[in-house]
């Protein structure tokens, strides 16, 4: 026979048991919806991180495709410089040589300038030889020698000035005559103006007038 303490705690028992049940059931129905939202979160995850590598993908080829198309117009760019510095020498340095070289030539008064492009010569004594001077401008006591370079440093100078010399070998009808040494470029650096400089011959660039002397205002070119 129980009694009615043992009846109360019986009860109580089984009511703790009945709500440990219940916790338990709730929880497994958590740990269930807890499963299916870190699925659903990784599913989402996953999907996203796919997007990512093929929206990365879809990047790199159109980089690509802008670093081929940019490369493209580089080149096209080049040809098209590369033709217009073909001409150079007939578009710009022709028109201004005469007007430059006239102050060292020391024309006589009625006296006109004579000029020739891409003059080529071989040498008197060996036909072996030969040398080609893009432009020279000559009056009875002087001339000048220019030759053009789409872009000029300071080697360009040195080779520039130690071949001038030679030249007359190849110009004996200008052997008497004082000879200026002219460098022409479409930029050239101030470093390389002033190496030209010391090495007494003049440097022409584009300018306000097709081509302008860089050199020092009073620079008096050097005769070979």
């Amino acid at each position: 026979m129980t009694t009615p303490a043992v009846e109360a705690r019986t009860t109580a028992l089984e009511v703790a048991m009945t709500e440990m049940v219940r916790t338990v059931d709730r929880f497994g129905r958590e740990m269930v919806d807890f499963k299916r939202e870190m699925a659903a979160l990784w599913q989402r995850s996953d999907q996203e991180r796919r997007e990512a590598e093929r929206t990365r993908a879809e990047e790199r080829v159109e980089a690509e495709r802008a670093r081929a198309e940019e490369r493209r117009d580089w080149n096209r760019r080049w040809g098209e410089m590369s033709n217009r510095l073909g001409t150079l020498v007939e578009d710009l340095v022709a028109p201004s040589l005469p007007r430059i070289a006239a102050p060292y030539l020391e024309l006589p008064p009625g006296c006109a300038l004579e000029t020739a492009l891409r003059v080529k010569r071989r040498h008197p004594a060996d036909p072996s030889r030969t040398r080609e001077v893009d432009a020279l401008c000559s009056s009875p006591s002087a001339w000048l020698a220019c030759e053009t370079r789409s872009r000029l440093t300071a080697r360009h100078v040195s080779a520039f000035v130690t071949g001038l010399p030679e030249l007359r070998e190849f110009f004996p009808e200008y052997a008497s005559r004082r000879l200026f040494g002219c460098l022409a470029s479409l930029a050239v650096e101030p470093e390389v103006v002033t190496f030209a400089e010391r090495c007494g011959v003049l440097v022409l660039a584009v300018g306000d007038e097709l081509m302008d002397v860089l050199n020092t205002p009073g620079f008096a070119p050097k005769a070979f």
